[in-house]
């Protein structure tokens, strides 16, 4: 992060604090060669998905609004998720996923099943 900001970058903190999953993030962008931009990789290529488009100027407009990160993380942000101690795992769950198997990017996933399995298979594995 000291990088980023020594050549001038801006590196919002939000960054850290939410995970890795970009559909969080609205800084971190996957684009298309169309310049369409998308919450996710997982989503590219299908303009249904598209948050907002590159212009050519660099500048930014937003197209679905629905898709900007800060209703993908509504997913967590409940009772359920704040007491639950997978949350620093899941945030609600992946939004692909979601939508794949639900049909809606924005209620949370039942993840902590799947991360409590996984988490006893690699107790299991490695003897911990």
């Amino acid at each position: 992060m000291a990088q980023n900001k020594l050549h001038g970058f801006r590196v919002p903190q939000d960054i850290f604090r939410l995970g890795v999953c970009v559909a969080h993030v609205d800084e971190d962008i996957i684009v298309d060669p169309a310049g369409y931009i998308y919450p996710c990789w997982a989503f590219t290529g299908n303009t249904k998905f598209a948050k907002g488009l590159l212009k050519s100027d660099g500048s930014v407009e937003i197209i679905n609004r629905a898709l900007l990160a800060k209703n993908a993380s509504l997913a967590w942000k409940n009772d359920e998720c704040k007491n639950c101690s997978y949350l620093p795992l899941c945030f609600g769950g992946c939004r692909f996923f979601l939508f794949w198997m639900e049909n809606h990017l924005v209620q949370k996933s039942a993840e902590r099943k799947h991360i409590k399995r996984q988490l006893i298979l690699l107790k299991t594995l490695f003897n911990m």
